[in-house]
């Protein structure tokens, strides 16, 4: 029969396995990322960023701001006529597809989203010689898309269908408490739901993630109807936030392949084809901006839906974030081989510890 001082004994082992294992957690991800230090930089400032927002946000009225705006209409307006269309074609608080859209923004994109810090971390235990490339390009891009994305409700600020015209905000009948969780209401320009799934789709594309891509792929478009839909952006929204982020993910992933990767940079033929297609992909994406911005005539807006519906899934599908690298010799590594490799190694330096 086990006495107390056996019992305790057990207890005092188990916490010190429990304790060498955390540090051996620590060291081994503080090792993953310590490998560029560019990935301890763009970390740090990933963390501070929003903070400092949060802490600037305690000193400024937004209410107040908020009103400033709604009552002199100091803001930008696009044409709603989408979400006008979209609630007559599909329902609102009356159907199920309305339903479905305002309960998918609540909280079908949270949950998304709020997915794609696994894929980062995904990224930070991936051995380095598994990287395409060092995940500071992706911390750096969610950075500065955060600070683009604050910075339009100041230089910028957009007013939303559903701040214009009270008719077509029924996602709140649905979801009373929804609105509460939007702190700005004047900053539909560019698309923060939509730069938020875009970041780890580039990600999971570039690193082979192939669930991951399909997920966030799927969340993108599916979002951005939603939001047609709900009220809460213009299509222009969401297609400006996607090509913000193709176009600073392009520079930053050509300078990372050009330093780090010059051995496995892929041929002059295929970089032309490469990069002509982006520029194709671009400027396809350009045109069905403008075209879908203003009603002209019932035929013309067959053809505004179908680029949204056809065309807009397509580019986002289509999209080429393989940068300088010749993708030939990829390796296909899944995220469990990851975790994986990075518990064994954790338990492994446990024991060495120990």
């Amino acid at each position: 029969m086990d006495t107390p001082s056996t019992d305790s004994r057990s207890l005092e082992n188990i916490t010190k396995e429990i304790k060498f294992i955390s540090i051996s957690a620590v060291k081994n991800l503080y090792n993953q990322i310590a490998v560029n230090k560019f990935n301890i930089i763009c970390l740090i400032l990933f963390v501070l960023v929003p903070i400092v927002y949060r802490v600037l946000y305690l000193f400024v009225d937004i209410r107040g701001y908020d009103e400033y705006l709604r009552s002199t209409e100091s803001y930008l307006v696009f044409d709603e006529f989408l979400t006008v269309f979209a609630q007559k074609a599909l329902g609102t608080t009356n159907s199920l597809i309305g339903i479905a859209a305002a309960l998918f923004y609540t909280y079908g994109f949270l949950s998304i989203s709020a997915t794609a810090y696994l894929v980062l971390f995904t990224l930070i235990i991936r051995e380095k010689k598994y990287r395409q490339r060092e995940p500071y390009i992706y911390i750096a891009l969610t950075t500065i898309m955060f600070l683009i994305d604050i910075s339009g409700y100041w230089l910028f600020p957009t007013a939303p269908p559903v701040r214009l015209f009270s008719e077509l905000h029924y996602r709140i009948l649905v979801v009373p408490f929804g609105d509460s969780l939007i702190s700005i209401k004047y900053n539909a320009f560019p698309s923060g739901h939509i730069w938020a799934l875009t970041v780890p789709y580039i990600a999971a594309k570039a690193e082979n993630l192939k669930y991951w891509e399909a997920l966030f792929g799927s969340a993108i478009i599916i979002t951005s109807w939603v939001v047609i839909l709900t009220g809460d952006h213009y299509i222009i929204d969401a297609f400006v936030s996607y090509f913000i982020c193709i176009f600073l993910y392009t520079i930053f992933s050509t300078i990372h392949d050009y330093h780090y990767k010059k051995s496995k940079i892929a041929s002059k033929d295929i970089l032309i084809k490469r990069y002509r297609s982006l520029l194709v992909v671009s400027a396809i994406l350009v045109i069905i901006s403008i075209f879908t911005l203003q009603f002209v005539n019932d035929y013309i807006l067959i053809i505004q839906v179908l680029c949204i519906m056809v065309v807009w899934p397509l580019i986002v599908l289509k999209t080429n974030v393989n940068g300088l690298l010749d993708t030939n010799n990829w390796i296909h590594r899944s995220s469990i081989q990851d975790y994986k490799d990075f518990v064994t190694k954790v338990i492994e330096d446990s024991k060495k510890s120990s």
